[in-house]
């Protein structure tokens, strides 16, 4: 459900409202954030005109065409894909009242407990979560005075949020997660069930997917139109399945399996050494009769040593890019 639209984006340009619910991309059906991502992320590899269905607040049905320069879209990875069409989506408004507070945080040294709401920030009346989280990362490393209601009664806590570098700028961080009641998430959240076999013809054709989507990727970056710079090694991988974890297990398992995809479809690549180039070396031996020469088998298996090596460095330095910013 899109929340916001930015100025002069994309969406803004197509005519997209705030709160259009999008239900297709290029005409297949999506629910939820997640596999509509993956859809605009594989349009964006065919076309620079993107198609969205859309169900406004009054229940009209709509059609939007967003017109995109998909090199640039796909080569942007400094931000999200929504946020490259100017989209926020939809969020409930939370309270700012404290939900969990993290060991070893600035909350936790100045005393904040779950359940206190928090009303005021240096003088400032505090309505909701954003407000306070705004107010936050504005003030790194600095003395402030947050108004607390707690048990009924307020009270003042000289606070000091810690810093932390974000980009090209120090926010301040509290250490806090907001409370969010269940009832309160239903309206966001799309819950799909499939039976037994209904399960097994659904996940082999989203592994078709993807599959079909990584094979694209890898025909972009051969022709220059995606940049080399996406290709990760195992320290993103670690960092990405570490953050995976923290969600739960169900995105824990969704990156397993994405990974898994992505190794399969590396090693069904016609390069030497790898199972692809097996293969390719099967496919010559049935047409020509004959098994190539032991010397052209050698200089075959130097070539795709020296493309596997080669890939991991590269994995290797884009890791250590993103990781020292270098």
């Amino acid at each position: 459900i899109v929340g916001d639209i930015q100025p002069q984006s994309v969406a803004m340009n197509a005519g997209m409202q705030i709160g259009d619910e999008i239900y297709a991309i290029e005409g297949n059906e999506v629910r939820g954030a997640r596999q509509t991502m993956l859809e605009i992320l594989d349009a964006t590899l065919d076309s620079n005109t993107i198609s969205v269905a859309a169900i406004s607040e009054s229940g009209a049905q709509r059609q939007y065409l967003l017109e995109i320069d998909s090199e640039a879209f796909i080569n942007d990875d400094s931000r999200s894909t929504y946020e490259k069409l100017g989209i926020a989506l939809m969020f409930p408004e939370l309270e700012a009242m404290v939900g969990e507070v993290l060991s070893d945080s600035a909350a936790e040294r100045y005393g904040l407990l779950a359940n206190d709401r928090i009303t005021h920030f240096n003088d400032v009346p505090i309505q909701n979560w954003q407000q306070l989280t705004e107010q936050i990362q504005n003030h790194p490393n600095a003395s402030v005075v947050l108004t607390v209601l707690r048990d009924g009664q307020e009270i003042n806590v000289n606070f000091r949020p810690d810093a932390k570098q974000q980009d090209d700028r120090l926010i301040g961080v509290a250490g806090i997660v907001a409370y969010s009641s269940p009832s309160l998430l239903d309206k966001y959240r799309v819950h799909i069930r499939y039976g037994l076999f209904e399960a097994i013809i659904n996940a082999a054709q989203k592994t078709w997917d993807l599959t079909i989507l990584t094979f694209k990727f890898i025909g972009h970056m051969i022709s220059g139109s995606v940049s080399l710079s996406n290709i990760s090694g195992p320290v993103t991988i670690a960092e990405v399945a570490g953050v995976s974890f923290l969600m739960g297990i169900v995105s824990y398992l969704s990156v397993l399996a994405i990974l898994s995809i992505s190794i399969g479809v590396l090693n069904l690549l016609p390069v030497p050494v790898l199972d692809g180039g097996h293969l390719l070396h099967y496919l010559w031996e049935f047409i020509a009769g004959k098994p190539l020469s032991l010397m052209a088998q050698l200089r075959a298996q130097y070539i795709g040593m020296v493309m596997i090596g080669s890939l991991i460095v590269l994995a290797l330095y884009n890791d250590m890019q993103r990781l020292f910013g270098f």
